[in-house]
């Protein structure tokens, strides 16, 4: 579920976190569904430590605190 709320932040209900988390850039939000259509297994073969896009992309996503998807790749 999206909805708009700026023309620059969206919020998106995370069925990872079970609250919703604000995304500041459409590269995110893509990121983000991309990661909510995988289960942790195999998130953590797609996306790896090094891609630093996808890991900044997690912390926007969790307001900067870190999640569960971080802290496998770390």
């Amino acid at each position: 579920m999206i909805t708009l709320i700026s023309p620059t932040k969206t919020m998106v209900e995370s069925p990872l976190n079970y609250y919703q988390v604000p995304v500041f850039n459409t590269e995110s939000l893509m990121i983000f569904n991309e990661l909510n259509q995988l289960d942790f297994n195999q998130a953590k073969k797609v996306y790896k430590a090094s891609d630093k896009i996808v890991h900044k992309s997690l912390e926007m996503i969790n307001n900067y605190r870190p999640c569960g998807l971080c802290n496998i790749f770390i």
